[in-house]
């Protein structure tokens, strides 16, 4: 336990060196998310902070909203104490001024998908960067880019106590021309996502969702081990591929069951 309170504590200091550092040289806003962080409106009221919300106000209560961000108590104290905010943000560093980091953000917030349709895109949650950012190629990164040094957050999966950045980093590839090689996205003609993108986005997901899968499973059932509980995940998503997730882990928990009823029959 004292290792794992140091060890956040450490990651507490790096944070606030880093974002520091940034805001001394340059502008650093921060996205956050409200269908990540409850009741964030009402928590930037209540600390008096200047926000906008990216998209329109009836989904204000999922939407990311921007905040210029000041090195001051509130933040970091607000972050150590919700720790799980500091995970949901994404920190933008940009010598523009906020009018032009929003209009590039909202640029992100549509995209049309491989079957030709709109949808919202989940760009500034750091788990879809992350994986959306490793199928880009030079020329999207330069779009994602666009008027910006680079996107920061932290990365909730690193506990090491390293003297590495405590906030990973997405800047553009070291020889990428400077200038955007392909349109800018609009409203009307949103950024393409190729197959590749979707292809790493769902993968992404089956990954995050069988780790919850399995931590549920562990818990609601004794005697069960962490190989049974992925092995039957893996069997009600090849028996069921198009259920939702609480009926796939719902089936996964039957086969579960099911296996350990058939064990405890054969030993007796």
């Amino acid at each position: 336990m004292m290792d794992r309170d140091h060890s956040a504590r450490r990651v507490e200091e790096r944070v606030r060196e880093e974002l520091v550092a940034l805001a001394n040289r340059t502008n650093v806003y921060v996205i956050l998310d409200a269908a990540r962080i409850r009741g964030l409106t009402t928590l930037l009221n209540h600390l008096d902070m200047d926000y906008e919300c990216l998209l329109p106000t009836r989904l204000s209560h999922v939407a990311p909203h921007l905040v210029r961000f000041e090195p001051s108590e509130t933040w970091f104290t607000w972050f150590e104490l919700r720790p799980e905010h500091l995970n949901a943000a994404m920190f933008v560093v940009s010598h523009r001024p906020r009018s032009q980091v929003r209009r590039q953000l909202k640029r992100l917030l549509r995209v049309r998908g491989t079957d030709g349709q709109p949808r919202y895109f989940r760009l500034y949650d750091p788990r879809v960067l992350r994986t959306f950012w490793k199928a880009c190629d030079s020329s999207e990164r330069g779009v994602v880019l666009h008027g910006i040094e680079s996107l920061r957050a932290r990365d909730e999966t690193d506990e090491s106590v390293s003297s590495g950045p405590a906030l990973r980093t997405w800047a553009r590839d070291e020889n990428a021309p400077m200038s955007v090689t392909m349109p800018l996205p609009t409203w009307r003609h949103p950024f393409a996502l190729r197959n590749v993108h979707e292809e790493s986005l769902r993968e992404d997901a089956w990954r995050r969702y069988q780790a919850r899968a399995a931590e549920y499973l562990l818990q609601a059932i004794d005697g069960v081990d962490e190989r049974q509980v992925h092995a039957a995940i893996e069997t009600a998503r090849a028996r069921e591929p198009h259920l939702n997730g609480y009926d796939l882990t719902l089936l996964a928990e039957s086969i579960v069951q099911h296996d350990l009823a058939q064990t405890l029959a054969a030993a007796s």
